[in-house]
């Protein structure tokens, strides 16, 4: 790294590590609460927290096989509701492997 400064940030280490630990919390709710043995044993699902532009912030740590289809499911659900039109405390909850071009 050539040139390049990385500063030691408290606030953005702690909000970054928080929103790690609220991506796990919503893949541990979603494993104790599942019927299907696929999410409950087998974990295969993810969970993820976006950006309102679509970056993807934090994932889940359930199954890596979807960080591929994580950083494309921004893609699809934004070509839905594109940046503006949801509101602050809106949530997208998705099961639909075409945003993600897996079909």
């Amino acid at each position: 790294m050539t040139g390049e400064r990385r500063t030691f940030s408290p606030g953005r280490e702690a909000v970054q590590g928080r929103l790690e630990e609220i991506a796990r919390e919503m893949g541990e709710v979603l494993s104790s609460t599942a019927f299907s043995l696929n999410l409950k044993e087998a974990r295969h699902f993810s969970c993820a927290i976006y950006t309102p532009g679509g970056l993807l912030v934090s994932a889940s740590d359930s199954f890596p096989l979807h960080l591929g289809p994580l950083l494309q499911l921004a893609a699809g659900v934004t070509g839905i509701y594109p940046p503006g039109q949801l509101e602050a405390k809106d949530v997208i909850i998705t099961n639909d492997p075409s945003l993600t071009g897996s079909l």
